[in-house]
Order: C-alpha cells, then structure tokens, then sequence
C-alpha cells in the first residue's frame, strides 16, 4: 500500500489527493505535470499483457506483454 492506496500506481489524480492531504495545498491534476516535470519525473506507462487463455480458477495462463499489436 502506498501512501493509503489500494495499489503503487501514482496518477496525477493521486499525486494532487495527496499533496492537498499534506500540505493543505490544492492543484488539479491537469496542472500537476509541468511541475513534476521540472523536478526530473516523468509519465511511465504500464506494460499492457494480453492473455490468451485461463485455467480452471480462472488465472491467466499464456501471457505476452502487448503493444499495439494486439488492441483489446
């Protein structure tokens, strides 16, 4: 858990809850980027993964990391 989130993903939705949550501080997300981008951060974008099938729980079997070959 990061930071009181469900996962590690950091959005700029979730950059802003949590600089207003610690500083009293409100930005919107859409303006969060330049400034992020000043201090050396950039936008990493999740590998998508496409499965091809799933066993009997219902797990994924037979993955491969996607780009835009395959579009879901």
């Amino acid at each position: 858990m990061a930071a009181g989130f469900a996962t590690e993903r950091w959005t700029l939705k979730r950059i802003a809850a949590l600089i207003e949550r610690e500083f009293q501080i409100h930005y919107h997300q859409r303006y969060l980027e330049r400034p992020l981008k000043a201090h050396g951060l950039s936008v990493q974008r999740p590998a998508t993964w496409i499965c091809f099938s799933l066993d009997t729980a219902g797990e994924c079997v037979g993955a491969v990391e996607g780009r835009s070959a395959f579009r879901l």
